[in-house]
């Protein structure tokens, strides 16, 4: 059946991910979605495409590939899936750099400028500029293939159409990636992650059997309570799983270090999916799972679940007495959400600031402090160099300045979380109105078993006294 093309209008056969799109507009895309920052409209982007000649604007057109979601990776066209890939990654983004970023140290100086910053180039021997280089190369070309195949797994796996335009499925499995120097601190961080992200997304997509993939289910108080404890469960595994690489931690240094840092990778996972699936600014919508929401500014229907277990007169005096405190708290992570949209950090800044999260309360509780902070500069170190290939010398700082800014705005929503209960339980003080779905979620019982067989220790009641029991408190979650 044939529908008109949703970029020129002209009436097409083609289906790109539900997505009618014609193959002069798609070839038209590929050969053109590097000039989307030259290209200027002499109408002020007022052209209608559908009504005339599809050739009168590059601008407007190009504009319009964009907003359905075509980009270029590599040599292939895909459809963005809950906005990965961000951008288009063309073939020097994924891993072919030109010769002209080598430079020996006794040749004469190309003609090409070096994309490498020159604190990298002065912190090595001059004798061995040649040879450093070629291996920071290298190691460049198989993080920016990482970051391609990473965008890319993110969305499932690839076929290909009549159109060569390869469609992103809803699969959704992340492959192991790491070939190149799997020792190194960015390759260990990035392993942690996607192992977080398979488990979790696993876990969501159990809960949306019968929901299309399209699709992103409003979640209340009562349903809001395991998915919660589920990601808690991950939290743990992903921090036991990091501490494993410092060694002489005691059990009880393991356990501080995650008290005092799990409400922190929580809400740093769920910033992360906010500006994944909601990428615009002012929404609202804040992700608590893969394709699971709630509104923040709708914290009297995220109650309304709780109609059939109280009286509506019940429901109203508990919402009266919990709005003034968790309503201000939900405006904080909104405006937290907001900024960091801003910075939008893709799938290896995202690993590299959870990673952080653990480090950074390592050092604060002086727990392993000197290993952590030789892991934290060779992983900033590593990282620097990936993203001095995306950004210049004077963007470098700026970008890392706002991915540090990013880990502090979380750090302070999550300590405002855990304020919030203490308050809860001090403002309310009737334990008759409490209902149990409104009490601070905590990792399930069979959960908390694997937690302790990873950190060898046979007693459950000393693990949820140090660490996961909290005080009954009526709360938001």
């Amino acid at each position: 059946m044939k529908k008109p093309c949703q970029i020129c209008g002209t009436e097409t056969k083609s289906v790109c991910y539900k997505l009618y799109i014609c193959a002069a507009c798609t070839m038209f895309y590929r050969r053109n979605y590097r000039l989307q920052k030259e290209l200027k409209c002499r109408l002020m982007n007022a052209c209608d495409l559908k009504t005339s000649d599809r050739r009168i604007c590059r601008a407007c057109r190009l504009k319009e590939c964009r907003a359905l979601g075509l980009r270029m990776v590599g040599k292939s066209l895909v459809v963005q899936q809950n906005g990965i890939p961000e951008d288009d990654m063309p073939d020097e983004d994924a891993g072919t750099l030109p010769e002209g970023c080598i430079v020996s140290a006794n040749s004469p100086a190309s003609s090409t400028p070096s994309r490498f910053p020159e604190a990298v180039v002065c912190s090595t021997p001059s004798t061995s500029i040649a040879q450093t280089h070629l291996m920071d190369t290298q190691h460049i070309n198989a993080l920016n293939n990482m970051r391609v195949q990473l965008a890319l797994a993110l969305n499932g796996n690839l076929t290909d159409n009549k159109d060569n335009i390869h469609i992103t499925g809803t699969k959704n499995e992340i492959p192991h990636l790491f070939s190149l120097n799997p020792t190194s601190t960015i390759m260990k961080a990035i392993r942690l992650y996607t192992q977080f992200e398979e488990r979790h997304k696993r876990f969501a997509s159990l809960h949306r059997l019968n929901v299309p993939p399209d699709v992103s289910v409003t979640v209340r108080c009562l349903s809001y309570q395991p998915i919660e404890s589920q990601i808690m469960t991950f939290s743990g595994y992903y921090a036991i799983e990091l501490l494993e690489e410092f060694g002489g931690l005691s059990s009880a240094e393991k356990f501080s270090i995650l008290k005092g840092v799990q409400s922190t990778m929580i809400f740093m996972h769920k910033m992360f999916l906010t500006c994944d699936q909601y990428p615009n600014l002012g929404d609202s919508r804040f992700a608590v799972a893969n394709g699971h929401h709630f509104d923040l500014k709708q914290y009297a229907y995220f109650l309304s679940e709780l109609e059939s277990s109280m009286t509506p007169e019940e429901l109203i005096q508990q919402y009266n007495r919990c709005r003034v405190i968790v309503e201000p708290f939900f405006d904080a992570i909104f405006q937290a959400c907001e900024s960091v949209r801003l910075v939008m950090p893709d799938p290896i800044e995202c690993a590299v600031l959870l990673c952080s999260c653990v480090l950074e309360k390592m050092e604060q509780l002086r727990i392993g402090a000197e290993q952590s902070r030789q892991f934290r500069d060779a992983l900033f170190a590593e990282v620097s160099v990936y993203l001095g290939q995306k950004y210049s010398v004077q963007e470098l700082g700026t970008r890392i300045m706002r991915l540090t800014a990013t880990l502090f705005e979380v750090k302070v929503i999550a300590e405002k979380y855990d304020d919030m209960y203490s308050l809860l339980g001090v403002f309310v003080a009737d334990q008759t109105n409490r209902h149990p779905f409104l009490q601070r979620p905590t990792i399930p019982a069979d959960q908390m078993k694997n937690i302790l067989a990873m950190l060898n220790l046979s007693s459950p009641l000393t693990a949820n006294s140090l660490i996961f029991s909290s005080r009954p408190s009526m709360a938001l979650m």
